[in-house]
């Protein structure tokens, strides 16, 4: 008895079947084109810490550690016996929860040879559970010990960064992970309830990808988890989850004793529900974004920055289900905030002023022209890293995967809808949105010097003092993948020597280092008016040195870099999961070796960047950058 229901058997590729069983379970089927036995198995369950009611915080996340202990299938502990049989937590098998979403991976390490275990614990994910206080008891213990590595100052700066853009919203109550109070006075029986509340067939959709047979997958699915039963859902979060967009403009400042950045962003709320459809309307509005993306940052390359400005750039996002954001960022000089306030709400003003050209619009349409070639073969993704990217892109969220000859086509056609007026009035959309904020962050507890926000329109007429309108400089742009970094150190004011990069000298404290690896200085150039040094290493980075009085005797870094957790060569949920990992388990030598010596560092990753961040004090500049 078959109990697929071929609601949609997809036909972009012979060999990608995309459907759902009777039971209302979403599945993706997608061979890859390599021959390495390799398997992957994702399964979503459309759940986060957004649809949480009172009294189930952080209940999205507990749920999922307790899906790996006992089950009817696996009386001893999925995890433990997934272990036991040479599978590795992390490696092989992994989870996350977000705000909108559950997400299990699996990827087993025999491969294709361990299908049906890598379904048969997709089904006891699924299935009803009654989870043992005794598992609780011990699982708990872990959810602790991950809360505890969270509390540290680049998830403190995340939810500060957070807070002003998510206000008010299901989003912006509490991290994934919930509070401490809460995950002590949880109890097995409220995670039972929470699980059977919300996981069920009919609210969740598998990818299985790899080296596959997409017919023998689809038997084995059906077989596996085609007798699992629909339930009736309650009610996702709706409006409740997004932030509420407010009138005119307002400010925010961002302060942690450890923060090391400082900058300003004025921040642009939306509504973008016709970006979010899974149809080709979808594609038109994405593409739509892209084009208004192109033609802001094109106006930021050609800017002039005043010396308190090291850089500008361009952030677009979505904030909640419904609402997205764009910014336009500076990275400043501890006590540049107000000058860059002057200098963003200029450049506002005058990219609302000098509207898009059809000559624009054509250029960039050209860009697109050789990445979108249409070929009459359907191309299956190379590897599983692409089909996992696929998957992060379009199918989990309510989308079917498209070959490239496919998508190509979709988006050709949306191509030649875009226009210069249609690209005027998205941008206008965005930077002219009613909800305007501006969010200042200065390093440590300095607390950064901004007008009143009921002011800004009159302060951006207004002229700068003198002092702060001295020199320009241009905005100076990441390059795609290589790092960029701007420190500032104190000099004496009659200083005006070009400062000298630090040198690898051993550290006479047992700091926790690997020997350096000398480097070569490839050439450098000194501007002597604003004391910033520009310096071109042999490994590609560029480095820019700030003396600026207002840092004191410590030195303010960032490293900025274009690369993110969708760079083609990464699978984006271990991406994540692994930088989470690397600065919640740092070694414990160097938390003990960091605090006494004053030197603190964060990381930040994102899908198209990352940075790294830090403060110190001068003398201990090389150990920083060593690090």
């Amino acid at each position: 008895m078959c109990l697929t229901a071929c609601i949609s058997i997809h036909a972009a590729a012979a060999d990608y079947l995309q459907s759902r069983l009777n039971n209302g379970l979403r599945y993706h089927i997608l061979p890859t084109g390599e021959h390495n036995s390799r398997l992957a198995v994702q399964l979503q369950v459309e759940v986060g810490a957004a649809d949480e009611e009172n009294g189930e915080e952080g209940m999205a996340h507990m749920v999922e550690h307790m899906n790996f202990r006992s089950s009817p299938a696996y009386p001893q502990g999925i995890a433990a016996q997934l272990s036991a049989r040479s599978w590795q937590m992390g490696r092989h098998f992994n989870a996350q929860t977000t705000y909108d979403y559950t997400r299990y991976l699996l990827l087993p390490p025999r491969g294709n040879r361990e299908l049906e275990d890598s379904l048969t614990i997709a089904a006891e994910i699924l299935r009803p559970r009654q989870f043992k206080p005794s598992d609780w008891q011990i699982e708990q213990k872990t959810v602790l010990n991950e809360w505890r590595n969270r509390q540290n100052a680049e998830n403190r700066l995340t939810l500060k960064r957070n807070a002003p853009l998510l206000q008010g919203s299901h989003h912006g109550r509490y991290p994934p992970i919930g509070g401490e109070t809460a995950i002590r006075t949880a109890e097995a029986g409220q995670l039972s309830r929470f699980h059977n509340k919300w996981y069920a067939p009919n609210n969740a959709v598998i990818l299985i990808t790899g080296d596959i047979d997409p017919q023998t997958v689809q038997r084995e699915l059906t077989k596996r988890l085609g007798d699992l039963q629909r339930i009736t859902l309650p009610a996702r979060c709706g409006i409740e989850c997004e932030p509420p967009l407010q009138n005119g403009w307002r400010s925010a400042t961002v302060q942690d004793a450890e923060n090391g950045d400082s900058s300003l962003d004025l921040v642009f709320r939306f509504r973008n529900p016709s970006s979010r459809r899974a149809d080709s309307e979808g594609e038109y509005q994405r593409l739509l974004d892209n084009f208004a993306a192109y033609i802001i940052e094109s106006r930021l390359k050609k800017q002039t920055l005043p010396p308190t400005i090291l850089s500008l750039s361009l952030h677009s996002g979505n904030l909640a289900r419904q609402t997205g954001s764009v910014s336009i960022s500076a990275v400043t000089t501890p006590d540049g905030h107000r000058n860059a306030l002057h200098t963003l709400l200029n450049l506002r003003r005058s990219i609302l002023a000098e509207p898009a050209t059809e000559e624009e619009i054509a250029a960039y349409r050209r860009l697109f022209a050789p990445n979108t070639p249409i070929s009459a073969t359907s191309v299956l993704p190379q590897n599983l890293t692409a089909a996992l990217q696929d998957a992060d892109r379009g199918i989990f969220r309510q989308q079917s995967w498209q070959n490239r000859t496919e998508y190509n086509k979709t988006v050709r056609q949306q191509l030649y809808r875009i226009d210069s007026k249609a690209v005027n009035r998205r941008i206008r959309e965005w930077l002219d949105a009613d909800d305007k904020l501006a969010v200042a962050r200065a390093p440590g507890n300095r607390k950064p010097e901004l007008p009143d926000s009921s002011r800004f329109e009159q302060f951006a007429a207004s002229a700068l003092p003198p002092a702060q309108t001295a020199t320009s400089q241009p905005n100076r742009r990441e390059k795609k993948n290589k790092l960029s970094s701007a420190a500032k150190k104190t000099v004496r004011p009659d200083d005006g020597a070009m400062p000298l990069l630090p040198q690898n000298r051993p550290s006479a404290d047992g700091s926790p280092f690997y020997a350096p690896i000398p480097g070569q200085v490839l050439n450098s150039r000194f501007d002597h008016p604003n004391k910033v040094a520009y310096y071109q290493l042999g490994n590609g980075d560029q480095a820019v040195i700030l003396q600026h009085p207002s840092a004191g005797d410590r030195v303010y870094f960032q490293a900025l870099s274009e690369g993110g957790y969708m760079q083609s060569t990464l699978n984006p949920l271990q991406a994540k999961l692994a930088a989470e990992l690397l600065w919640q388990q740092m070694p414990d030598k160097w938390q003990q070796w960091s605090r006494p010596h004053g030197l603190g560092l964060n990381y930040r990753l994102d899908s198209h960047s990352q940075s790294v961040s830090g403060d110190v004090p001068y003398v201990r500049l090389g150990e920083l950058l060593r690090l």
